[in-house]
């Protein structure tokens, strides 16, 4: 597969769809789940970009499993962008257009949308989000700006299937 020069935890090569499906893909959580640790991959890596997709994965991959596949339960957003790309591989397409055009289809056409960062990109049928608090945060791809945590302080769209997803009370019905 693309991932197996990152692989270099040899139980990696047992993980299933459904190990992934369920929780048990055996990851690490103890620097927090990657999907949310940007910040912190583009540091240990010298990166100048925050890294998405197949990339993020192959950086992902080449850390030690916590456990082997199907071992323990440990809620892992990571683990549901993985499925995402593994979409992509079976479609041999990205896996927005695949999931909009082949799946979703003209049902729920014009209400799901891949989900924005900032509040200027926001979508019309899409609610305002409001954080906890009202603690600045780092911006998720390094640059230094403080954000309010909920527009920019996570690479929401690099979530993709993980929540990555945005939709309109009428095409959620539709589905």
């Amino acid at each position: 597969t693309i991932y197996s020069n990152a692989i270099t935890d040899e139980r990696l090569y047992e993980l299933t769809v459904d190990h992934l499906l369920v929780h048990k893909g055996g990851f690490a959580t103890r620097y927090g789940d990657p999907m949310f640790n940007i910040r912190d991959i583009m540091t240990a890596d010298s990166l100048t970009e925050a890294p998405r997709g197949a990339d993020l994965a192959r950086r992902v991959l080449r850390r030690r499993l916590m456990a082997a596949p199907g071992e323990i339960r440990r809620y892992s957003n990571f683990g549901y962008m993985l499925l995402s790309l593994v979409v992509e591989q079976a479609a041999g397409k990205d896996y927005w257009d695949y999931v909009m055009n082949d799946l979703l289809g003209e049902v729920c056409s014009g209400g799901f949308y891949p989900a924005t960062n900032y509040l200027s990109e926001r979508y019309d049928c899409e609610s305002c989000y409001y954080a906890p608090d009202t603690v600045m945060v780092e911006e998720y791809n390094g640059s230094g700006k403080m954000v309010p945590r909920v527009y920019g302080g996570t690479d929401v769209y690099g979530l993709m299937g993980a929540g990555g997803w945005v939709a309109s009370a009428p095409a959620i019905a539709r589905l």
